[in-house]
Formats: structure tokens, C-alpha cells, sequence
């Protein structure tokens, strides 16, 4: 669901559905394409990807990688609305039933 292939598919097709003018949203895309980008950084860049930051030893566990998720959702609704405001409210909305305190600090 978080594919590479799959990312690279939705951010062209949203590029021609919105330059286009088709009676299409790109709110959900960019959520999606958001999450894409975190999955893909989460689930072992560093050793699929031959990335060198230092940041994603961090995520080791599926709660990490959630969050990291969660985030990039987040960046997904920001982009879209141009709100940073509602993207912490959409990130707020989707934790409500595992709720970490430190996603909210931004040390999560």
C-alpha cells in the first residue's frame, strides 16, 4: 500500500489529473503520497535504500514507524490546505486511539 512503484504512479497521476483541471481533489493524493514517503523512510531506508541518516535507527518498531506514518499524513493535509494548523489537528485526529503525548511535542 506504501509502495515505492506506487508512490512514483500517484504523484504523476495527481501532476496531470490537477494541471489537467479535472474535477478532482488533490487533498487525498498529497495525504497519500505524504505517507508513501514516511513508509518508505521508516521500514529500513537506511539498509533498502543506502540512506546514511543517522535519525532512522530510531524507528525500530511498528509504534515508531506509526507515528513516522502519522506524520507524513500530516504533511500530506499541510501541503494540501496550506495549513500547518489543520495538519496537527489531522494528526491529533488519527492517534485518538493509540495517543502518544510525545507525537504532539515533536520528540516522538
Amino acid at each position: 500500500m506504501f509502495g515505492a512503484p506506487r508512490l512514483v504512479v500517484k504523484i504523476i497521476g495527481s501532476i496531470c489529473a490537477v494541471s489537467a483541471g479535472l474535477d478532482l481533489g488533490k487533498e487525498g493524493p498529497l495525504v497519500h503520497i505524504g505517507s508513501c514517503i514516511a513508509s518508505l523512510l521508516g521500514q529500513r531506508g537506511q539498509d533498502k535504500h543506502r540512506l546514511k541518516w543517522h535519525w532512522l535507527r530510531y524507528f525500530n518498531n511498528d509504534r515508531d514507524r506509526r507515528g513516522l506514518i502519522t506524520c507524513g499524513a500530516a504533511s500530506g493535509v499541510n501541503a494540501a490546505f496550506h495549513s500547518p494548523v489543520r495538519g496537527v489537528l489531522f494528526a491529533l485526529e488519527e492517534v485518538a486511539t493509540w495517543w502518544r503525548s510525545a507525537l504532539l511535542c515533536g520528540i516522538g
